[in-house]
């Protein structure tokens, strides 16, 4: 439950790549001389004559960029056209370059600039090779951060389901794959492939599942994208299974067991023609264990653990955790089926601090995220204190949800968490007058979660205005394993506590 989302990851999973420009400011260093002279009477001799050597001031040879970049040339033969950024190849691995930054990081020095060009000569140049249409097509979708945050969003509100050819199947059904809605997807092969011969491959899908180094047996690894197929850890925590798919396609996957927090990851399959037999996926993954827990049945709570739990009048239970981090108010549980649970109920609760960020990176805060008013594929988030609630069938192991049209409540705190001994404080991210705004309104308003998606939107002009984040309370949805905006409300004017929405399924 990230409070905020920043950045993006253009591209099928592209690596992003930042520029660091050092800026080196060369002082002058001015050596000033005295002449005096007088009229005084000397005798009248000739003088020996000496010979003053005036100072020879070496001029630092430059070159031009223009020069620089002519002069130029790979180990292949190949040169710099318009490009100034370009991969290399020198036996180590393919690395970025900037043709720019080498010469602004020189000074224009041609000493400098010559052993350069002698680097360049012993290394290939390496040229992308052209993108094939399904890479096309992703990429399209994909353009977030981009100033093309509403890509997504556009294409998922003029899809059709209705009289596709083959090439427009294999899109529709690669975008709804991508929007976690696997039924619709379902229904789509059910209708085209009897006739298209939808392309498909069998996959593998295998990894192993750990948490503080110590393998899980145990664990469900489940895909998301169609029900049924899922495989358990033994007792080296590996697991493995295969799955018939049509591609170009993204695989969810999710891993889950009682009293450690469920972990989420998916893969791409790009491809246009089938790979070579054998064709797998590996994805591992990294549970972390609870913070505390409680189980719950027939209305009643035992088994704290880290907690403190208190029954309300209404029947809910509010579950703190001992460290005050976060507080959760619950009740009505629901299995996958979304039959009503009432015993055999565990209750697992978490608070990663913002130090755990990098931690919980690859389980939590890189997935993708959709919404009514915001949609991006491949992500990050920045969160700054995240609580998080899983729960499960003490008996079974099977995952127990609270439905989004029936949600609980978690209240935490809002600022001050620390990376590194630096403090994060969420205000330091607003302008005042923005900050103000959503203070304002959340106070003044009689609603229990008046801050969303929509509502945000219209407060700041966009959502992706203040310097690329985007201030929404995040839930994570367990059938799609996608990130959604929900409802949060900020309870006090310094802006310190918040309440927000929790739930797991629709």
């Amino acid at each position: 439950m990230p409070w905020i989302y920043i950045g993006s990851i253009l591209g099928k999973m592209k690596k992003n790549k930042t520029k660091a420009k050092i800026a080196v400011i060369l002082g002058s260093l001015f050596l000033y001389g005295c002449n005096t002279s007088e009229n005084v009477d000397v005798p009248d001799i000739n003088p020996p004559t000496v010979e003053i050597e005036e100072p020879v001031v070496e001029v630092q040879k430059k070159m031009t960029y223009e020069e620089f970049a002519s002069e130029v040339v790979f180990k292949d033969g190949d040169g710099v056209e318009a490009e100034t950024e370009f991969s290399i190849e020198s036996g180590n691995g393919i690395e970025l370059v900037d043709l720019k930054v080498l010469y602004e990081e020189s000074n224009g020095d041609i000493e400098v600039l010559n052993e350069k060009i002698e680097e360049l000569k012993e290394v290939y140049k390496v040229v992308p090779e052209e993108a094939t249409e399904v890479e096309s097509f992703h990429d399209s979708l994909h353009l977030a951060g981009a100033e093309e945050e509403d890509a997504f969003l556009e294409y998922l509100k003029n899809i059709k389901l209705d009289g596709l050819d083959e090439d427009e199947f294999y899109k529709t059904h690669y975008a709804l794959n991508l929007a976690g809605r696997y039924d619709d997807a379902k229904d789509l092969r059910a209708e085209y492939c009897p006739t298209i011969e939808c392309r498909t491959v069998t996959v593998s899908i295998k990894g192993s599942v750990t948490s503080g180094g110590r393998n899980l047996e145990g664990v469900k690894v489940r895909l998301l994208n169609d029900d049924g197929v899922e495989s358990t850890t033994k007792g080296d925590g590996k697991y493995e299974f295969e799955y018939e798919v049509i591609y170009p396609n993204k695989l969810r996957f999710s891993a889950s067991k009682s009293g450690y927090s469920t972990g989420f990851g998916d893969d791409y399959l790009l491809f246009e023609t089938e790979p070579e037999e054998g064709y797998g996926v590996n994805l591992d993954f990294k549970l972390i264990e609870s913070d505390g827990s409680v189980s719950l049945s027939g209305g009643e709570a035992s088994g704290a653990r880290g907690v403190r739990v208190n029954k309300k009048d209404d029947g809910s239970f509010q579950i703190e955790l001992n460290s005050g981090e976060a507080s959760f108010n619950v009740k009505d549980f629901v299995d996958v089926s979304g039959n009503k649970v009432e015993d055999n109920i565990v209750v697992d609760v978490f608070y990663f601090s913002v130090s755990e960020e990098s931690e919980i990176q690859d389980m939590f805060l890189n997935i993708d995220v959709l919404g009514d008013e915001v949609a991006v594929l491949g992500n990050q988030f920045l969160t700054f204190g995240m609580p998080f609630i899983d729960i499960k069938n003490s008996e079974t192991g099977e995952p127990v949800y609270i439905r989004k049209n029936n949600p609980a409540k978690v209240e935490f705190n809002l600022r001050g968490g620390e990376v590194d001994g630096v403090t994060r404080d969420a205000k330091d991210f607003f302008s005042e007058e923005n900050w103000n705004k959503m203070i304002e309104l959340s106070v003044n308003s009689d609603e229990d979660f008046p801050l969303d998606d929509v509502v945000l939107k219209d407060l700041f002009d966009g959502l992706g205005t203040l310097e690329g984040l985007y201030p929404i309370w995040w839930q994570l949805n367990y059938n799609t394993g996608i990130w959604e905006p929900a409802g949060f409300k900020i309870l006090d004017r310094d802006g310190q506590k918040a309440h927000g929405i929790v739930y797991q399924i629709d």
